[in-house]
């Protein structure tokens, strides 16, 4: 059996990947599709406590695997100690537990990027949910299909593979979501090439913080506080030179 071909599982990879951490309050279920139909596998990594959870979880995603970490933490890890789950898709998607779709799916969003070739996308947020960059707001405009900017945000990033790889290459793996989105958009180039777009047929719902949980609080605030992720950022712009630029759309591609 070929390993880049096959999930543990047994069963053969689909083209695409979401790859997500889930704690004990996800919201993975509102990402789901009919498993026939869809045209991507779901690798879970489980961070929460709860055994119900996780059993839930499981049943859902094509491999779910326990760490304790944030997103990218856990990618990383995944990548170096397994990392022929994650070998031989086109594009992967490496989102929050609780992205919920308003417009479109998961499987228009990676055909949308990979006809486009993208080297990093993301869907459009919803303004009923949280808005961090006001860039990755949703625009309302009758034809507009997507807008080729120089930032996409750490929430709920598409990736080409190659791309993905290439960034997880020098990424850490300690550095705990704040920051991150700075750091792989600076070391690839978000802003010198016109390769990373924000899709406005395509939108998610960005929970807000209150809505994650019963007491409002953040499930990754248990493993890094946000000074401590914040310093991490800060201590590593200034290592490597990286800037916090100006958020720039480049052109728009619209429908004729």
């Amino acid at each position: 059996m070929n390993n880049e071909k096959y999930l543990p599982s047994g069963h053969l990879k689909k083209r695409f990947c979401i790859f997500t951490s889930a704690g004990d309050n996800n919201n993975i279920a509102k990402l789901m599709e009919d498993k026939e139909s869809r045209n991507w596998d779901l690798v879970v990594a489980f961070y929460g406590n709860s055994e119900i959870a996780y059993r839930n979880i499981a049943e859902k995603s094509d491999f779910t695997f326990i760490i304790k970490g944030a997103k990218f933490q856990n990618l990383k890890s995944i990548v170096v100690s397994q990392p022929a789950i994650l070998s031989g898709y086109d594009y992967i998607w490496v989102v929050d537990d609780d992205i919920e779709f308003t417009l479109g799916n998961a499987s228009i969003l990676f055909d949308v990027a990979s006809f486009f070739d993208f080297d990093v996308s993301q869907p459009a947020f919803s303004s009923n949910g949280k808005i961090s960059h006001e860039i990755t707001r949703m625009v309302e405009k009758e034809k507009l299909v997507a807008r080729i900017v120089n930032f996409i945000e750490v929430t709920c990033p598409l990736f080409k593979a190659e791309a993905l790889f290439d960034f997880l290459n020098i990424y850490d793996g300690k550095m705990a979501g704040w920051g991150v989105d700075w750091w792989f958009c600076n070391y690839l180039g978000s802003n010198k090439k016109a390769k990373f777009a924000i899709f406005d047929k395509i939108v998610v719902k960005n929970m807000h913080d209150s809505e994650k949980t019963p007491d409002g609080k953040r499930e990754i605030s248990q493993y890094m506080s946000d000074n401590d992720r914040i310093m991490q950022w800060e201590i590593l712009k200034n290592n490597f030179h990286y800037k916090e630029f100006d958020h720039t759309v480049f052109f728009e591609l619209s429908l004729p």
